[in-house]
């Protein structure tokens, strides 16, 4: 168990984050160790096998987050290293979250803007 208490997502928000953990959950790893994307075929299984029914910018929320965790497993380099070194896993929670935020923010402003979400 961690000794740290993640933070928590944006209220409107955390129902998505908790969609996106059950994705994880059953995300495909290829034999080298290395991790699928969940991709929109994911998406709709997960979708019809529970019952749940997320609109088209959630479904972009679920995407961008997937490339974050992209960013933080495959991609370190994407920030100088000893960033990288010095982030604990409850700083890189609070930076997903800036993001959703940030997400919801821009959906809010303009749904048919996707700056952020392509």
């Amino acid at each position: 168990m961690p000794d740290w208490e993640p933070p928590p997502p944006p209220a409107e928000l955390a129902h998505v984050w908790g969609w996106f953990c059950e994705l994880d959950a059953g995300r495909h790893f290829r034999d080298n160790g290395q991790p699928h994307s969940i991709s929109y075929q994911d998406i709709a299984a997960w979708a019809q096998l529970t019952g749940r029914s997320p609109d088209p910018f959630e479904v972009k929320v679920l995407r961008r987050l997937d490339h974050v965790y992209f960013d933080c497993v495959r991609n370190p380099l994407a920030m100088p290293q000893y960033l990288v070194e010095q982030m604990d896993q409850g700083a890189q929670l609070k930076h997903a979250f800036r993001m959703l935020k940030a997400l919801q923010d821009e959906g809010k402003a303009n749904p048919n803007q996707t700056k952020f979400l392509s």
